[in-house]
């Protein structure tokens, strides 16, 4: 730990295997609060309870990230780091140390080939192949110029937005993230928050060209690039208020987006990671349409149209323009692990292997405490 930026002065040494790694956040919060930048990573001294240790080694230490998709990367980091030699492969010839003991050295040696199988050492047989196999398509050209790129994957793009797009659990999703979106978000000083009454995804799918692919790393990391084109038809119903003075003026607008083009970057960081993370290289081009659906007269409808407009520009540009990234996730798993950990982890810290004792450990709660306001 250094007291700034430039790194003159280190005031501490946070040592990693000595502390649990988790993500702090509210009760109830879901898969897009997981890595909001909000909300820290915690880092959980797992001997607290040993006698002789100074105060700074009983503390807890709350990390924050400028970005979403920094976040995650220091979270794989620090807990990695907490897990210092899991990585390692072992000899597997360890002798019982106690006849007593509760976990048996075999059965620690396969709790840790498990961890380690499960997430965390890349699948680089199986990452090699699909290399394999896109160099092959790449020197052969000709057998697929039947079908180009861009053709087959708007194909399937279109045909999974026809089979979700009227679908409930859609418009809830996306009411859902909007809103968060909304409440994340700057507004001036008149304007009441802004809250999201209804969305139509319209019949419009958006239609993907120039698709490239960027990079694919051997650990894993995967970027595709490509031009992003959609012709509108997205709809969105807000409920605000205006204040004036003592008075609040209740609006009620509609929003649609006409047209969105730009170039995009989809990123798949490298496992556990359960989520891509995608974002413009630069300010799309996005035309919008704000109508008053209920204004009381005192309202200056201009005003209060601009703002919603500029909010919307400004969350574009904060969560959706490098080096900022939106992520989806692409395969469930529990809010408190972010990544697709299965059972591995927990069962490690349950046996514990951990620094630290069983007892100890479970005095950490598992549930994250609340979000503090501050």
């Amino acid at each position: 730990m250094y007291d700034g930026e430039r790194m003159n002065e280190c005031r501490g040494v946070i040592i990693m295997p000595k502390y649990k790694v988790c993500l702090h956040h509210a009760k109830g919060a879901g898969e897009a609060q997981v890595y909001a930048r909000k909300t820290p990573i915690r880092l959980v001294p797992v001997d607290a309870g040993e006698p002789g240790l100074y105060a700074r080694q009983l503390a807890e230490y709350y990390v924050y990230a400028e970005r979403p998709v920094d976040k995650e990367d220091w979270y794989f980091a620090l807990m990695w780091s907490s897990l210092a030699g899991v990585a390692e492969e072992s000899s597997g010839d360890e002798a019982e140390t106690e006849a007593d003991a509760e976990v048996s050295a075999e059965r620690q040696e396969r709790l840790r080939r498990r961890l380690r199988r499960s997430c965390m050492v890349p699948d680089r047989a199986g990452i090699q192949a699909i290399q394999q196999t896109v160099l092959q398509r790449e020197s052969h050209p000709s057998a697929t110029a039947a079908v180009q790129p861009d053709e087959w994957l708007n194909a399937v793009l279109g045909r999974v937005f026809l089979a979700a797009y009227r679908t409930e659990w859609a418009r809830q999703h996306l009411l859902r993230k909007m809103q968060s979106k909304f409440d994340r978000a700057d507004r001036p000083a008149f304007l009441d928050r802004i809250v999201v009454t209804d969305l139509s995804l319209g019949d419009s799918v958006p239609v993907v060209t120039q698709p490239r692919l960027a990079a694919f790393d051997s650990s894993g990391q995967l970027d595709v690039s490509m031009f992003v084109h959609y012709r509108g038809g997205f709809r969105l119903a807000l409920d605000t208020a205006v204040k004036l003075g003592g008075l609040r003026l209740s609006v009620s607008l509609a929003v649609v987006v006409q047209g969105l083009a730009g170039r995009m970057l989809v990123r798949f960081r490298p496992a556990p990671s359960n989520r891509f993370w995608a974002g413009f290289y630069e300010m799309p081009s996005i035309r919008l349409s704000v109508s008053p659906v209920f204004m009381q007269k005192q309202v200056r409808y201009a005003a209060v149209s601009q703002a919603i407009e500029k909010q919307i520009y400004d969350m574009v540009r904060s969560t959706l323009v490098l080096p900022n990234l939106d992520d989806t996730v692409f395969f469930p798993t529990t809010v408190a692990e972010g990544a697709v950990l299965e059972t591995a982890l927990r069962e490690y810290y349950r046996a514990g292997l951990h620094q630290g004792n069983e007892e100890k450990r479970q005095s950490v709660s598992e549930e994250a405490p609340e979000e503090n306001a501050g």
